[in-house]
C-alpha cells in the first residue's frame, strides 16, 4: 500500500510539475529559433468532430514527432460551431440575430454566455499535454470549417455568409471570438512558454487588413492578462492580402513592444499548379528548375525584407505539395476528387519534384532564419507526411505496389492491397528534418548525407567517387562509392573540422560485399584508429550501421577518413557523422543516425 501511496503522489504532484515547469520567457526571436523544424497536426482537432477527416490522435503520436527530430507541432483547433455554447447555440448563422446594418444594438448577451464545451476543452488540453511532454514547442492555433463559414467569411462582402459590420449578428459573431479566446487564455496561462497561441488561421481569404489590425489588437488585449500570459509567444498574420504577402500586412507597431514577444506568420503553396497538381486544372507536376527557384527566392525575399525592417520573426506556418501522383495511403487507391470529372485525382506531383521542393523550401525558412511547420493531413488526405500508425484506427497500403493508367475523363488504376505498417513517408521526411544537419554533428557543413560529391575527396590508391544510385536514406541524396586499391585506399574530408580534448564518436552507414572490411580513422595531430578498429561487412547489399569512438582527440583541428583495405573491393559510404560521445541522441534514438 505504501508503495502505490508514493506512485500516486508522483503520477498527481510531479508530472504536472515537469509538464509545466517554468522556463525564462523568450523573445519572439529565440522562439523561432527554438521552434525551428516542425509539422501541422492537421485535419484532427480542426474537423467538424474528432476522427471525420482523420485518425483521433494518440500520444504516440507526438512520441513519434520528436523521435523524428521535428521541434515544433502546430495544432489546428476549431472552437467555432457546437463546440461553445451560448445565447445562438454556438450557430452564428441563426435567424435570431439580424445580419443588418444599425441593428447591432439587439445584441444584449454576456459574452460569458459563450463557453467552451468542458469534455472538449479537457480533450484539447490533454493533446497539448502530451505534445509539451515531448518537448516541442506546440502551437494551439484557431482554426477550422466552422470557424471559417461562421466566423471569418462573414466580413467578405458578397459572401452568402456576409454580416454587415453594424449587424447584431456580427456583434454576437465578435463576442463569440473574444469569448472563446478569454476561456483559453484563462485555462492555459499556467501553462509553460512552450505553448503559443495563434489568434487564427487564414482570415485574409475574406477580413480586410483593418478588420485584422482590430481583431489582433483586442486579442492580444485579452490573452495578455494572467499567469504567463503576459509573457508568452503569440502568432499573428495580417488581412487582405494572401500567401506571402499576409504578414506584411500585420499593424508593424505591435512589434515595438520590448522585449517582444509576437511572431508574424504566413502560409506558402506556390506555384499553386505544381502544389495542388492532382487538381485536373493543376497541370504542372514537376518543379526545380533555376526558374522555379527563382521564383520561390523572390517570394521568400519579400518576406525578409519587410520582417527584417520591422523586426518581425517568423514562423512558415503551412507549405507543402499533392501526394506523389495523387496517392491515397489509406485506400491505395488515387485521393478522391470531387472537382475533377472522375472524382478522383488526375495526377500529381512527381516523386523527385515533390521532395526537392519540400526540401527547397524547408531549407529556405531555415536559411533565412524562419521557423516552419509542414502541412500534414495523414494518409487519408491528399498532402501526407506522419502516416498516422499512432492510432490503431489506421490502415495503410505501399504507394510502390499502386500504377495509374488513368486519363482526365477516365480512371484506370491499379488499387495497392499491401499493407504498409510505416511511421513516415520516409523521403519528405528526411528532406524536412534530417538529424545529420544538427550543429552537434560536426560534419554537418562538410555534406553528411552526400547530396553531390562536394567536401570530399578520393585520397590513396584506388578511386572513389560520388554515386548518385545509392542510397541508405530514402532522401535520393547518393551516397560515396570507393573503390580499393589496396589497404591505403580512402575516402578524406576535404579540409578539416575543429576538435576539442574529449570523446568522439564516429557514425556511418557502408554497403558492400560480405568480408570486406573498412577502417575508419581520424587525423588529429596524427594518425589515430577508433577504439574498436576495423569493421568487416557482415552481408552482401545491405546498408550497416558502423559506430566507432576516439577517447584520445586533442584540442586540434582534424581530418576524418574511411579506409577500404580489402584490394579490388567496392563499398558505399553514406550519412556520416562526428559527435561528441556525450551527445548520445545523436548516436542512438536519431534513426538516420
Amino acid at each position: 500500500m505504501f508503495k502505490r501511496t508514493v506512485l500516486l503522489f508522483l503520477v498527481v504532484y510531479v508530472v504536472p510539475f515537469v509538464l509545466f515547469a517554468q522556463e525564462d520567457p523568450r523573445t519572439g526571436a529565440e522562439m523561432v529559433t527554438e521552434m525551428g523544424r516542425g509539422i501541422n497536426l492537421g485535419n484532427v482537432l480542426s474537423a467538424p468532430t474528432e476522427g471525420d477527416w482523420a485518425a483521433p490522435v494518440t500520444e504516440q503520436y507526438f512520441i513519434d514527432v520528436a523521435a523524428a527530430g521535428f521541434t515544433n507541432v502546430r495544432i489546428p483547433v476549431d472552437f467555432f460551431g457546437t463546440r461553445t455554447t451560448g445565447s445562438i447555440s454556438g450557430i452564428s448563422t441563426d435567424p435570431f440575430y439580424s445580419a443588418s446594418a444599425n441593428t447591432a444594438s439587439n445584441y444584449t448577451d454576456n459574452p460569458e454566455t459563450f463557453t467552451i464545451d468542458s469534455d472538449y476543452l479537457e480533450r484539447v488540453k490533454d493533446v497539448i499535454d502530451w505534445s509539451l511532454a515531448q518537448g516541442l514547442v506546440t502551437i494551439l492555433d484557431f482554426h477550422g470549417q466552422h470557424l471559417k463559414s461562421d466566423f471569418i467569411k462573414t466580413f467578405k462582402v458578397g459572401e452568402g455568409a456576409e454580416t454587415d459590420p453594424t449587424s447584431a449578428r456580427r456583434a454576437a459573431d465578435n463576442a463569440k471570438f473574444r469569448a472563446i479566446w478569454t476561456e483559453l487564455a484563462a485555462t492555459f496561462q499556467g501553462y509553460n512558454y512552450n505553448l503559443v497561441f495563434e489568434i487564427i488561421n487564414e482570415p485574409y481569404f475574406y477580413m480586410s487588413k483593418a478588420d485584422m489590425d482590430t481583431l489582433n489588437s483586442d486579442i492580444l488585449a485579452i490573452i495578455r492578462v494572467g499567469g504567463n500570459n503576459p509573457n508568452r509567444n503569440i502568432i499573428l498574420t495580417g488581412g487582405g492580402q494572401t500567401s506571402y504577402n499576409a504578414i506584411t500586412q500585420i499593424e508593424p507597431t505591435l512589434f515595438g513592444s520590448a522585449p517582444n514577444r509576437l511572431i508574424g506568420t504566413f502560409h506558402y503553396y506556390n506555384p499553386y499548379g505544381f502544389t495542388s497538381s492532382s487538381l485536373t486544372s493543376g497541370t504542372d507536376e514537376d518543379w526545380g528548375s533555376s526558374s522555379d527557384k527563382t521564383d520561390v527566392d523572390g517570394h521568400f525575399t519579400t518576406v525578409k525584407t519587410w520582417t527584417d525592417a520591422n523586426d518581425v520573426p517568423v514562423f512558415l506556418g503551412e507549405f507543402g505539395a499533392d501526394n506523389t501522383g495523387g496517392y491515397n495511403y489509406s485506400t491505395g487507391d488515387l485521393n478522391a476528387v470531387s472537382a475533377n470529372s472522375t472524382g478522383f485525382a488526375d495526377g500529381g506531383p512527381d516523386n523527385t519534384s515533390k521532395v526537392a521542393y519540400m526540401k527547397y523550401v524547408a531549407e529556405l525558412a531555415i536559411t533565412n532564419g524562419f521557423a516552419f511547420a509542414a502541412w500534414d493531413a495523414g494518409p487519408k488526405s491528399n498532402k501526407t507526411i506522419n502516416k498516422r500508425t499512432d492510432s490503431p484506427l489506421t490502415q495503410n497500403f505501399q504507394r510502390s505496389e499502386f500504377s495509374d493508367h488513368s486519363t482526365s475523363s477516365t480512371k484506370s488504376t491499379t488499387v495497392s492491397t499491401v499493407l504498409d505498417t510505416s511511421v513516415w513517408v520516409e523521403d519528405v521526411r528526411y528532406a524536412l528534418v534530417n538529424p545529420l544537419s544538427n550543429s552537434k554533428n560536426l560534419l554537418y557543413q562538410k555534406n553528411p548525407t552526400f547530396t553531390s560529391g562536394s567536401s570530399w575527396l578520393n585520397n590513396g590508391d584506388g578511386s572513389s567517387t560520388f554515386d548518385s544510385s545509392e542510397s541508405n536514406t530514402a532522401d535520393g541524396s547518393g551516397s560515396w562509392e570507393l573503390t580499393s586499391g589496396g589497404d591505403n585506399s580512402h575516402l578524406k574530408l576535404d579540409g578539416t573540422i575543429t576538435l576539442t580534448a574529449n570523446n568522439h564518436t564516429l557514425t556511418f552507414y557502408v554497403k558492400g560485399t560480405a568480408g570486406n572490411i573498412v577502417k575508419p580513422a581520424i587525423f588529429n595531430l596524427g594518425f589515430k584508429e577508433s577504439v574498436e578498429g576495423v569493421y568487416t561487412i557482415l552481408a552482401t547489399g545491405v546498408w550497416e550501421k558502423v559506430v566507432r569512438t576516439w577517447d584520445d582527440i586533442e584540442s586540434a583541428n582534424g581530418n576524418v577518413r574511411v579506409f577500404s583495405t580489402v584490394d579490388n573491393s567496392v563499398v558505399n559510404i553514406d550519412d556520416i557523422s562526428l559527435v561528441l560521445t556525450s551527445d548520445a541522441e545523436l548516436i542512438n534514438s536519431r534513426s538516420a543516425i
